[in-house]
């Protein structure tokens, strides 16, 4: 007869603090998990992409600038595309007026020859002159850079006398002709002459610009060097006027001579 087996005793779970430790592996919280391991190789990995690709815009190899270029230049500025810092000299901010000035001497804004007001905020000059916008004029602004301040002219400057302009058409805008106005000042100004001398400095090949220049080393004012010119032309001319006169035999009309 077979020996009758006697079933297994059940041994219960031990739970006391030594039991508890034996069972339990404490390093668990220790060791890092998958999902957190993954993380840190992605984020390391991402830097890591992010930096070699950063390169190429750094150094500008192979064009790559152009990626973050928010356009083409204008005509004028063509010449250094690629050299962005020549007008960007401080990185993520606007363009200085003194990168502009560099090679653009512009007027004065307010005009002082026009008005002395004084305007609240100072204007620079890519608030209105804005590139990147195409292979255009950079000169040729919108007429609504112009009227954004100048429709009200009280409100962005003190000491204003022109009137205000809301647009560039008949009864928006004074005349642009002076052939209206009349100039009660006893000074008479030439303009042709006026002209030919504001010519001459333009041509830098020219004898007046030449004349000018040394003026201007004399320590004469460009107002003052502009005015020696203009005398330097009128009498230039009037030499050749007399002298053309005395080489010239006189006419003869039907009362007699006219001159010589």
């Amino acid at each position: 007869m077979a020996k009758e087996e006697k079933p297994l005793e059940y041994q219960r779970r031990i739970r006391d603090t030594k039991g508890v430790a034996q069972r339990l592996d404490l390093n668990y919280l220790r060791r890092p998990g998958l999902l957190t391991v993954l993380r840190n190789r992605i984020t390391w990995a991402a830097l890591i992409v992010g930096a070699i690709a950063s390169v190429p815009f750094v150094t500008g190899f192979g064009g790559s600038r152009r990626a973050v270029m928010s356009g083409e230049v204008s005509a004028a500025h063509a010449v250094f595309e690629n050299k962005c810092e020549s007008c960007h000299t401080t990185p993520f901010a606007g363009v200085p007026d003194s990168a502009c000035q560099t090679c653009h001497d512009g007027a004065p804004h307010p005009a002082k020859l026009v008005d002395h007001g004084r305007a609240n905020a100072a204007v620079r000059c890519a608030q209105c002159h804005l590139d990147h916008q195409g292979r255009g004029q950079m000169a040729k602004v919108a007429s609504g850079n112009c009227t954004s301040c100048h429709s009200n002219l009280g409100a962005h400057a003190t000491g204003v006398k022109v009137k205000d302009v809301s647009a560039f058409r008949a009864g928006k805008h004074p005349e642009f002709s002076t052939a209206s106005m009349t100039d009660a000042r006893p000074l008479r100004l030439n303009h042709a002459i006026h002209m030919a001398a504001v010519t001459q400095i333009r041509n830098r090949n020219s004898d007046g610009y030449a004349y000018y220049q040394r003026k201007i080393a004399e320590g004469k004012s460009p107002k003052m060097a502009l005015r020696a010119l203009k005398r330097r032309i009128t009498t230039t001319l009037f030499d050749t006027m007399i002298r053309d006169a005395r080489h010239q035999p006189p006419r003869h009309g039907p009362v007699g001579p006219t001159g010589t």
